[in-house]
């Protein structure tokens, strides 16, 4: 027979137990959404590695069809859009939106040489040569979000 005193007892020990169910079930959901939310963020931020990088292939691409039509003609600073024309890559400069989501950019940037003929900040600028960045951003639950990648362009065809 249970004596009165632990009917009390039971109930406390059934609420505490329930409490620390809860809480574990309550832990549990809450990291199973971070750790969804962390998956879609890190699916993000390699989409956009990938479209830098097809960025920069892209502006070797028209480096190897001319140097001195495609390239050499870009305005350092400006940012550019690559857009597909049936079966080459070109350079605008009306925005335009990868899947709803991305904005990528190219820009290129003079290069000058010391007197040694290594890159350097100041110096003679080499008309061979060009850094092109690549910069991909998209929205965030944080704001925005941009990944870039920079590479050395050189005239290697046309002389």
């Amino acid at each position: 027979m249970i004596k009165p005193k632990q009917h009390g007892a039971l109930l406390v020990e059934v609420l505490i137990g329930s409490a620390i169910v809860a809480s574990v079930l309550v832990l549990l959901a809450g990291s199973l959404v971070r750790f969804n939310l962390l998956a879609v963020d890190n699916l993000r931020r390699t989409q956009a590695a990938f479209l830098a990088t097809e960025g920069l292939e892209a502006v070797r691409s028209l480096r190897d069809t001319s140097w001195t039509e495609a390239v050499a003609t870009l305005n350092p600073g400006t940012e550019y859009y690559l857009v597909w024309a049936s079966d080459h890559w070109a350079l605008d400069i009306t925005p335009t939106l990868i899947d709803n989501r991305f904005d990528r950019t190219v820009s290129v940037a003079a290069v000058s040489r010391d007197a040694n003929y290594d890159i350097a900040a100041t110096g003679t600028l080499d008309p061979d040569l060009w850094l092109v960045t690549a910069s991909v951003s998209w929205p965030t639950g944080r704001g925005t979000t941009t990944k870039q990648l920079s590479a050395y362009l050189t005239n290697l065809f046309d002389n």
